[in-house]
């Protein structure tokens, strides 16, 4: 048998550096492989961060403005409800007469108003206009959402105080007046 002397011509020393220049080699190839690679990762991870943060500001304003809309909704439910009722003319000049001696409305078409509108004449048997104010003052219990819009006119007219003014009746089911 023959033995092997390959060995035998190759020294320790250069087969130490040879190894160590391939590891070396090695290490600087996974070391430029890995630098952009963790250099992604760090932005990817800041990028990620600042949108969570604006994620977090974004629900926390959206929970500001639901609370706000809930609380909205709550504390005007029954001006909400009061819109949903539908406006009945008879049943306002009834409410008028308990103001007013003499009570006349016409409705002012409008096709381009989300609103119903209403000329009101009112004629009555009063010495001031505190009457009038009253009425003002009871409009918000009444049934339907109602908004005394200007010109008021005012003036007397044998021995009674006449007035004209609009008023806007908000309401949802506007096509639907009964």
């Amino acid at each position: 048998m023959n033995k092997d002397n390959s060995l035998n011509n190759y020294s320790f020393t250069k087969l130490i550096l040879w190894v160590c220049l391939i590891l070396f080699s090695a290490f600087i190839l996974i070391a430029l492989m890995i630098i952009p690679s963790t250099n992604n990762i760090k932005k990817t991870k800041k990028n990620n961060a600042i949108l969570e943060q604006k994620t977090l500001q974004l629900q926390q304003q959206q929970d500001k403005l639901s609370n706000d809309l809930n609380t909205l909704l709550s504390n005007n439910k029954m001006y909400f409800d009061k819109f949903e009722n539908k406006f009945n003319e008879e049943d306002f000049i009834r409410f008028s007469k308990e103001f007013f001696d003499e009570v006349s409305i016409e409705k002012i078409e409008n096709e381009k108003q989300e609103y119903l509108n209403y000329n009101l004449n009112v004629s009555s048997k009063i010495t001031s206009p505190t009457v009038f104010y009253d009425f003002i003052l009871e409009l918000k219990n009444y049934k339907n959402v109602i908004k005394l819009d200007f010109p008021i006119n005012m003036y007397e007219k044998d021995g009674k105080i006449n007035a004209i003014f609009n008023l806007k009746i908000y309401s949802n089911n506007k096509m639907e007046v009964e």
